[in-house]
């Protein structure tokens, strides 16, 4: 993994794709892009293209900045120091979503 940000982004993508039941082969139709490339994006093994960033949270119906945004968050808060990729199992809050309950008024 080459970063928090990336890590981040990647875990959301792979949360946001069984949320919606998707395979890796659907998303690979949906963006049009090979299967090496899909993957790698849902691992966060290697940093990923703005293009492919772009395209895969489009095609999951999330907004890339607003997970940009998030991340970067994330990677600067004090939570990032257990952050955990196991926790974006789909019943489980993020570690974001529960840092952001314990301190409501932390713009974090």
């Amino acid at each position: 993994m080459t970063g928090p940000v990336t890590g981040y982004i990647a875990a959301e993508l792979r949360a946001q794709r069984a949320r919606l039941g998707w395979s890796v082969t659907d998303l690979e139709r949906a963006v049009q892009l090979g299967r090496g490339t899909v993957q790698r994006a849902l691992k966060g093994s290697t940093g990923l293209a703005v293009e492919v960033f772009v395209a895969v949270a489009r095609a999951l119906g999330l907004d890339p900045a607003a997970l940009l945004r998030d991340a970067v968050r994330h990677a600067n808060s004090p939570a990032r120091a257990d952050y955990d990729l196991a926790a974006h199992k789909t019943d489980e809050p993020t570690d974001l979503e529960r840092f952001n309950d314990a301190h409501p008024d932390d713009p974090a």
